[in-house]
């Protein structure tokens, strides 16, 4: 069985965002000689963000906000920090097309 995640997230200089995404799973039907393929799509949803010190928060269209702590990626040459980087948790979030 193949199962396959993709989750995009976009977040834009005005203060809104957006995220939206999808899983499918693939079985070749090895053991029952029948495949079967499923699939779903997640709506996109609507929000804002707010990037305060080292803490994003998250407010959807629900008014649920969600709170993640980042840290700013480096910068090689010259060394320091680069502030179109970011890390949270096991992502890294850059700006489309770096």
């Amino acid at each position: 069985m193949t199962v396959a995640l993709v989750s995009r997230s976009e977040v834009r200089p005005d203060g809104s965002s957006r995220r939206g995404g999808s899983v499918g799973a693939i079985d070749p039907g090895a053991d029952t000689g029948v495949g079967r393929a499923i699939g779903r799509r997640r709506a996109p949803e609507g929000g804002r963000y707010a990037l305060e010190r080292h803490t994003r928060t998250l407010t959807g269209s629900r008014r649920r906000s969600r709170r993640l702590f980042f840290a700013y990626g480096p910068r090689k040459s010259p060394p320091g920090i680069d502030r179109e980087m970011i890390v949270v948790g096991d992502d890294v979030l850059t700006p489309a097309g770096r």
